[in-house]
């Protein structure tokens, strides 16, 4: 039972934990670093520089490739095709585990 409660330190008074959703983790970045900053009480700084201009490239891309789909995107030449059709090479492994040095 104590597993389903939590302290409110605003309340003053112990609730039950939400347990519909999970906490995010770091693969789920946009909802992690959203619930860190509202865990920190920091708020989106609307005048950064660096937002804006990833902001507005993001959408310039994005308008470009109504026109054509493949825009921005790595295709496969016959550098890339040579590459990918290439085996790793096999390396043989020498231990000395075991062996007496003298």
């Amino acid at each position: 039972m104590l597993d389903l409660l939590q302290y409110d330190y605003k309340r003053d008074c112990f609730i039950l934990k939400d347990t519909t959703t999970k906490p995010a983790n770091a693969f789920d970045w946009k909802r992690f670093t959203d619930e860190e900053r509202e865990r920190r009480g920091e708020k989106l700084d609307e005048n950064n520089t660096s937002r804006k201009r990833s902001i507005a490239s993001t959408k310039a891309i994005e308008r470009i490739r109504v026109g054509d789909p493949a825009y921005g995107t790595v295709g496969i030449n016959s550098k890339t095709s040579l590459m990918i059709s290439m085996k790793p090479k096999t390396f043989n492994v020498y231990s000395g585990a075991g062996k007496k040095s003298k």
